[in-house]
């Protein structure tokens, strides 16, 4: 009966690990939607912004929606920074979210 109970030892101790780990697991799925959430409205909070202060009318005139366009892209930069700073808010809720799993970046 002990020789069970040595042999169990190692797969009692991992599901304990499992079972401590979930926690984590469910917090950073939590910071993951929320940071995806607060992303999206940043970026149309941006885009609104900019397009009220005119921002794409100086970047037209600037000339750098042209370069966009001679590139192939269909946005102009008031969309780009917009989809800029959606990218950077994800990135920055992907680090905090690793962080509170324990895990290294």
């Amino acid at each position: 009966m002990e020789t069970l109970e040595t042999s169990l030892e190692p797969a009692r101790l991992f599901l304990l690990q499992v079972v401590a780990f979930l926690p984590r697991l469910l917090a950073a799925a939590v910071i993951l939607l929320v940071g995806w959430l607060i992303a999206k409205a940043a970026r149309f909070a941006i885009e609104k912004a900019l397009r009220a202060i005119n921002f794409h009318v100086l970047t037209e005139r600037a000339g750098l929606d042209q370069v966009l366009r001679q590139g192939g892209s269909q946005a102009d930069t008031t969309r780009l920074v917009a989809v800029l700073v959606y990218w950077l808010v994800l990135l920055a809720s992907l680090m905090v979210a690793v962080n509170s799993m324990g895990l290294r970046y």
